[in-house]
């Protein structure tokens, strides 16, 4: 029997007198306690000889404990040496190393199976709770529908009942936003617009939205400035609003009824750009030490009954979090139970530097005036969302011809004669043509307004790459639907005086 030692130095042939006594010396001696039963038995006369007259070979690997290095894998290999003699070789092969990164690969399978599996039940939970959060407001909505039919009569009633409606009908909005922004998120679709925003007006459209959702709760908002804020920045002032909205609304939602929220602000300038500071102040129920590891994971709620107790989709704290983080910024959480809890964001932001515009012409104020008597071009399939649109316009006195394709509408345009037509809104997707293409079409036209008549896309596409599409076809806005009167308004007012 041969060996060979770790160092490469071959060893002297190992000479005994009774090998099964040899292997029970060796198993006993070197082989770690789990492996020792197993290895008597691979080395075992009769296992050897069965393996090598049915494969030609007999390996095994066994743990083998090391005075120096501590645990070992070795590999123990039998082949013949002179088969017709029946002389047999032993060969010991140290494959520690490689034995440790298999195990460190099967650790990294094993902890992303894990991670898969508790993504995949949070997602069920998730799935489960907002099957129940989606229900809720539809059924509130489909109800007071039926209601109102039977008492078309009572004007106050009506009114009461459109109200809460509308209420209803926001919730699911607010739900459905969540969902579609987490997953564009996670699918890497979501990306920031930068505008200019003056920061001051930022946070009088944050208290405004707040402070009577704080009221409704018998709860005291209140807003706190360290420092002036009239400074302007170049960002994106919608995401900036939806992270701080997100935080505030989860204050309120977690604040027992007199309780306390707050929002402050504070601006630290820096070269070029400055860091803005946001803490959101509650005296809420608290987060557990235990959970706040995880509070900006999606899907993740901290108890059951919390989940049933307070409505909404559970994921207003994870996009806020993947937002900032977006934004190169930071967001962190101090919390007690029963005591509150503490959100500080900090990002930066590149200071805007005004430049001399012309004075706005007064026309551009005058939302109202300025669309009557226009006339519309409605490019639009789907017959509800047709007759919706057209009464939103012809309240505003303005008149709208509708095409229920985008074939239609490109001819339609193309025979009007010119400034038949004042503006267009298109629907993206319809059949026989879709608006991305009839829109290139309109704009390829010889017609005295092809290149120039306000095209502004109607439609369910909100993602960011769907807005840079629209413009890549020649469309001067982007409106995503559910579309509210007054966006519908003032995009067709901005451009029908530019």
């Amino acid at each position: 029997m041969f060996s060979h030692s770790d160092s490469g130095t071959p060893l002297p042939p190992v000479i005994c007198d009774s090998y099964s006594t040899e292997i029970v010396t060796y198993a006993n001696d070197f082989v770690v306690p789990e492996d020792r039963d197993y290895t008597i038995y691979q080395m075992s006369l009769e296992q050897v000889s069965a393996q090598l007259n049915a494969h030609g070979e007999h390996v095994f690997y066994v743990g083998v404990t090391d005075p120096v290095r501590g645990y070992t894998r070795k590999c123990l290999k039998y082949v013949y040496y002179d088969k017709e003699n029946q002389m047999v070789l032993l060969i010991r092969t140290d494959v520690t190393d490689l034995y440790l990164k298999e195990q460190e690969k099967q650790k990294s399978i094993s902890d992303a199976l894990m991670i898969a599996k508790e993504a995949s039940h949070s997602k069920s939970q998730f799935l489960a709770q907002m099957s129940h959060e989606l229900r809720t407001p539809m059924n509130a909505i489909l109800g007071l529908n039926e209601i109102m039919k039977t008492n078309l009569n009572d004007q106050a009633f009506l009114s009461d009942c459109i109200q809460k409606s509308q209420s209803s009908s926001e919730y699911l909005l607010s739900l459905l936003n969540d969902v579609l922004d987490m997953s564009s998120i996670e699918a890497g679709k979501l990306s920031l617009v930068k505008q200019h925003f003056p920061l001051s007006q930022l946070i009088d459209d944050i208290n405004t939205m707040m402070l009577p959702a704080a009221e409704k709760n018998d709860i005291t908002y209140s807003f706190k400035s360290l420092g002036k804020l009239d400074a302007e920045y170049y960002g994106d002032k919608i995401r900036v609003q939806q992270i701080l909205v997100n935080l505030l609304n989860n204050a309120i939602k977690f604040t027992p009824r007199s309780g306390t929220v707050e929002l402050e602000a504070s601006i630290s300038p820096a070269s070029g750009q400055d860091l803005l500071t946001f803490i959101v102040r509650d005296s809420g129920i608290g987060i557990s030490p235990s959970f706040i590891p995880h509070l900006f994971d999606a899907f993740a709620q901290e108890h059951s009954s919390t989940t049933s107790h307070y409505a909404g989709s559970g994921l207003g704290l994870s996009i806020s979090h993947q937002l900032v983080t977006m934004m190169g910024g930071t967001i962190e959480v101090d919390s007690q139970l029963g005591k509150g809890s503490t959100f500080t964001v900090r990002f930066s932001l590149p200071r805007y530097i005004e430049r001399p515009v012309k004075a706005v012409s007064s026309k551009t104020s005058r939302t109202a005036t300025s669309l009557a008597g226009r006339r519309i071009l409605l490019v639009e399939d789907h017959p509800m969302n047709a007759m919706i649109a057209c009464r939103l316009l012809e309240q505003k006195g303005m008149q709208v011809e509708n095409a229920q394709n985008g074939k239609e509408g490109l001819n339609l345009f193309k025979s009007s004669k010119p400034g038949y037509f004042d503006a267009i809104l298109m629907d993206i997707r319809m059949p026989v043509m879709d608006g991305l293409t009839a829109t290139k079409e309109i704009r390829g036209l010889h017609h005295p307004q092809a290149k120039n008549i306000p095209i502004i896309a109607m439609t369910a596409n909100a993602f960011a790459e769907d807005l840079e599409k629209s413009k890549e076809a020649g469309m001067q806005a982007h409106l995503a639907k559910p579309i509210r009167p007054e966006t519908l308004y003032a995009a067709l007012a901005e451009n029908l005086s530019s």
